[in-house]
């Protein structure tokens, strides 16, 4: 445990400032808190358990132990007992990768969130706060400057996101401690006479956000820049983000898209055969330059990949498609038809290519739900454990009239039996396949950037 002075010349973050911040991100009166025992957290554990015995409502607090480092379980058992002495229910929640490798830091992340959403959502509890400081906004900020990120990225860490576990309810995840420097959080422990615990990695070199906190606190002694213009420059990048996809959405528009229920997407491209200028705008056919954004979020949407294309091979693409009637790029496959462009999950990505497995049939037990391939949840609706894969080429198979092209329903999900057998495929109209399977596209979703969802626990 330790008492750190670094945080003793702040002013504590008061329980006020906490209770505006909560009322500002449209907080509810129940809170689950995710606390490992350092001071940030167990500062937003002690505000969070103010607030309630101002203004009503439960406090549950949820403590993730990855098994990462060796003082985990001990640092755990500490948060119990702390919560035990102040009346709060604590949970903590035990993740173990299922092999022996290397876990990555991403990794890690996912399995964190899912563990808190999950135990979220099982106590009826429709909200996370964490502890991110402003100090941590400032060192992502440069994190992504220096990965070369565009306005998104450094818009970094958003105050209210909605997020998910796998095809799980959706949950509001709060940060109401976005304005809070992080010595003002050890000063809160020092008010409360609480001890918190020091993880040593966070002054370990070896590791990106320790290097970079001591950059920061090294611009700041020159007086270049400080944490605070970096949270603000935050700040901008997401309202000009925000402007960007409202932009993206009036594009959208504008070429008539629709998304699908089978996965996929159209825009209007008249589908000439003859060759057009790159500078084309919606009046005419073809796409132009600055069309790329918004093709690079439909084929994100429709990848189901966590990450949209860089910008730059998109436009290689979009070049390719003015020019050409097929495309296919991050694991999507681009046509040209009857006036339209489709975007489609590209079968190869699926089915297997060479270097590409094919992608495993996932089972799912009679009332299960499960995410797949990032953008779409599928509900068992029947009896029986069914299997869910790309539909793929089958021989015999009649393609129904939904589809617009053979790649769209080779790469459609469906639902399969235990001999192997097509019961229903996303999109189609069926009533007896509908008693099998329920699917749920989530393109738009996607498209919208709404939810941002976590692979279950099992999944990683």
């Amino acid at each position: 445990m330790n008492a750190d002075p670094a945080g003793s010349q702040a002013q504590p973050f008061t329980v006020q400032d906490f209770i505006d911040r909560c009322t500002e991100l449209s907080a509810p009166k129940d809170l689950a808190v995710a606390v490992s025992g350092g001071s940030d957290s167990l500062a937003l554990l002690l505000l969070a358990c103010e607030r309630a015995k101002i203004q009503g409502g439960r406090v549950l607090a949820l403590t993730v132990d990855h098994g990462l480092r060796p003082e985990a379980a001990d640092e755990a058992a500490f948060v119990a007992s702390l919560c035990k002495t102040l009346g709060v229910d604590h949970q903590t929640l035990v993740w173990r990768r299922s092999n022996d490798g290397h876990c990555a830091h991403g990794e890690a992340r996912n399995a964190r969130y899912a563990l808190l959403l999950n135990a979220a959502a099982r106590a009826g509890i429709g909200s996370i706060v964490t502890a991110h400081t402003e100090d941590d906004q400032a060192e992502t900020v440069l994190m992504r400057l220096f990965r070369g990120a565009g306005v998104s990225g450094v818009a970094a860490i958003a105050p209210k996101s909605e997020v998910a576990c796998g095809a799980g309810p959706t949950l509001d995840l709060l940060r109401p401690l976005l304005s809070a420097s992080r010595a003002s959080l050890t000063a809160v422990c020092k008010a409360f006479d609480q001890p918190y615990v020091s993880d040593p990695s966070n002054d370990d070199h070896a590791y990106e956000r320790p290097r970079l906190r001591g950059l920061i606190a090294g611009l700041e002694a020159q007086d270049i820049t400080s944490r605070a213009h970096l949270a603000k420059a935050a700040a901008e990048a997401r309202e000009a983000a925000a402007r960007l996809d409202h932009g993206i959405q009036s594009a959208f528009k504008a070429r008539a898209g629709v998304f699908y229920r089978w996965g996929g997407a159209s825009l209007n491209f008249d589908g000439g055969s003859s060759r057009r200028s790159l500078e084309s705008d919606f009046s005419g056919a073809g796409f132009g330059v600055a069309d790329a954004p918004l093709l690079r979020a439909v084929i994100h949407a429709v990848s189901g990949a966590d990450y949209a294309p860089a910008g730059n091979s998109v436009r290689e693409t979009l070049q390719k498609i003015n020019l050409k009637p097929a495309a296919t790029i991050g694991g999507v496959l681009l046509q040209r038809s009857n006036g339209k462009l489709w975007i489609v999950r590209e079968p190869a990505a699926l089915l297997g290519r060479s270097g590409v497995a094919p992608a495993p049939r996932a089972p799912v037990a009679p009332g299960g739900k499960i995410l797949w391939d990032g953008r779409f949840t599928v509900e068992n609706t029947s009896q029986s454990t069914i299997w869910i894969g790309p539909r793929g080429r089958q021989a015999g198979a009649e393609i129904d009239t939904c589809f617009p092209t053979d790649q769209a329903f080779e790469s459609a999900p469906a639902a399969f039996d235990a001999a192997g057998n097509c019961l229903v495929v996303a999109g189609q109209t069926s009533p007896t396949g509908n008693a099998n399977a329920k699917f749920k596209a989530l393109c738009r979703e996607r498209f919208e950037r709404r939810v941002v969802r976590f692979p279950s626990p099992d999944e990683i």
